[in-house]
């Protein structure tokens, strides 16, 4: 807009009004202006800044044409009547990415450690779903081979009355023996489940060494499978001193020695043949038990300890079993301080497993 000025002089009969112009007044002022800035502004032009002088509505009257695209870095303003003029600058700088070896270090470690966590985790739950699908399996086969014995302790008697009724002594006889034979294995297969489940809840403790005779425990063992091992043709053969005495937990060993002896005659039956030895040396008991079946690759010598492992088909078809024999087997030598561990094959074949107690003398033979 326009201004108008005016004023009264002293006798009050004289006014004086003046028109100004704002267009004029701006055209003069920029015309002044363009005429300095060439000798003003030359300083500025010459250090090659990125400032300009900008009048009312953003007219650039000096200075760089194209700033850079960002905030200025500072504004000098001068606001009067007649506009706004300001003053603008921007500061010249490269921008420059420079890595703190530290702070690399300390991301990458952590990086690192990140992945290894996700990894540990992917791996952990892996694991959890094979040990989850094992006992589903676990639980399956156990129910079979719980039914397994029980229909045939059924059938067993059921065929023993018969032949009773008929007069068949004889087949009664056998059909009782048979009988006696599947409860047997029923029982065995339940001792290994309890064994295995307090095994779980960390409730397994050794039971106090007891004085006993070795060659008596592997007699024990050879009676409770001889019908088994006869009707799958299988010769056992033992190697014992009679006369020796130790002190151990003889529950826990006749366990060992009797899911060893299992495993040949569900692994091994092909081979017919079984060998158990026992010996004293340097204050340790060593039970070996020997077969002449396919043998066990080195690879799994430790896998056939984990419970509810089989090897392949081509080992295990057509045997049932829960897959816990061995792993007991370990477990409770270790709880004795002991060991089993699958030797090396011999050059006969077959699997050899080996069972190290450590013991003390009775107290007489002490003497």
């Amino acid at each position: 807009r326009d201004w108008i000025a005016w004023w009264r002089r002293g006798d009050k009969t004289k006014v004086t009004v003046i028109l100004i112009r704002r267009a004029a007044v701006l055209g003069a002022v920029r015309s002044g202006l363009n005429a300095a800035q060439p000798v003003a502004w030359a300083p500025v032009r010459a250090a090659g800044g990125l400032d300009r002088l900008e009048g009312p509505g953003g007219v650039v009257l000096a200075g760089v044409e194209k700033p850079p695209a960002r905030e200025p870095d500072f504004i000098i303003p001068l606001t009067c009547r007649l506009g706004d003029w300001q003053i603008v600058s921007w500061d010249r700088r490269a921008e420059r990415v420079v890595m703190d070896p530290l702070i690399l270090t300390v991301s990458g470690t952590m990086a690192a450690g990140l992945v290894l966590l996700g990894a540990m985790a992917a791996a952990g739950q892996r694991r959890a779903l094979r040990e989850v699908t094992a006992r589903v399996s676990f639980v399956n086969r156990v129910s079979h081979e719980l039914c397994a014995p029980l229909t045939n302790i059924q059938l067993s008697l059921d065929l023993a009355q018969d032949a009773v009724t008929a007069g068949r002594s004889g087949e009664a006889e056998s059909r009782v023996s048979a009988a006696r034979e599947e409860a047997a294995r029923l029982g065995r297969l339940a001792e290994n489940v309890l064994t295995f489940a307090r095994r779980e809840r960390g409730k397994t403790t050794a039971d106090p060494a007891v004085e006993c005779r070795p060659a008596e425990l592997i007699t024990e063992v050879a009676r409770q499978f001889g019908p088994a091992l006869e009707r799958r043709g299988i010769m056992m053969e033992m190697e014992v001193d009679p006369a020796l005495l130790a002190m151990l937990d003889a529950d826990a060993l006749t366990r060992i020695l009797a899911n060893l002896v299992s495993n040949v005659e569900k692994y091994a039956a092909e081979g017919k043949w079984l060998r158990m030895e026992a010996e004293s040396r340097d204050g340790q008991l060593l039970f070996t038990v020997r077969d002449r079946g396919p043998g066990i690759p080195a690879a799994h010598a430790e896998r056939i300890f984990e419970p509810f492992e089989r090897l392949d088909s081509r080992l295990t078809e057509g045997v049932s079993g829960a897959g816990l024999g061995l792993a007991i087997a370990r477990d409770l030598a270790r709880r004795m301080g002991g060991e089993v561990t699958l030797l090396p094959a011999s050059a006969a074949g077959g699997a050899v497993f080996q069972v190290v107690i450590p013991h003390l003398p009775p107290p007489d033979s002490a003497a």
